[in-house]
């Protein structure tokens, strides 16, 4: 972390504007691991701006992407996926196909926090279709993980509040018929 606050200034300093992106967005990743979501947001913030500027469109996709993760950690998943929608669209005008990818997991991972399940299942399939074969298996797997630990909270708990008591025994079997003695 300090170094790359030291890379910070002196990018700054040099007006090396695709390195100070660079570590702006590497800053965002650092601030997301401790926890940091405001710091991130102002670091990812910064990139998208720098990088908008220099016309990348690749690694603005990329900052984007970054900004919508930390959105959704934020509690702002609307905003998030507001991001990641234009992070696709820059994406999806050139050959990236890599990085459309990466966009649509983490699309994928905002649904499923927002409870969208087959949003979210659509999302990744294309993500999986985006993928090489070698990396199919580790997407899935991470999706799954993430649909379980999302997913199976909810879904108990709407069971649970749809399965009424059952009925006592002798309740169910009581019938009001009227008796008749021959």
């Amino acid at each position: 972390l300090s170094y790359l606050n030291s890379a910070r200034q002196f990018h700054l300093e040099s007006k090396h504007k695709i390195y100070l992106a660079t570590v702006e967005n590497n800053l965002a990743q650092i601030y997301i691991q401790k926890s940091k979501l405001k710091k991130a947001l102002n670091s990812a913030d910064n990139a998208i701006k720098l990088f908008r500027d220099l016309g990348d469109k690749s690694r603005l996709a990329f900052s984007i992407d970054t900004k919508a993760e930390i959105l959704n950690g934020l509690g702002k998943s609307d905003q998030a996926l507001e991001a990641i929608e234009e992070a696709i669209e820059i994406l999806s005008k050139g050959d990236h196909r890599r990085m459309l990818c990466e966009v649509y997991q983490t699309k994928a991972k905002i649904l499923l926090g927002s409870n969208q399940i087959s949003e979210s299942i659509i999302a990744i399939s294309k993500a999986l279709h985006l993928s090489d074969s070698s990396a199919v298996k580790k997407i899935a797997e991470s999706f799954e993980k993430e649909l379980r630990r999302n997913s199976l909270p909810v879904i108990k708990k709407v069971y649970l509040q749809n399965v009424s008591e059952p009925e006592p025994e002798s309740e169910a079997l009581r019938l009001d018929l009227p008796v008749s003695i021959p």
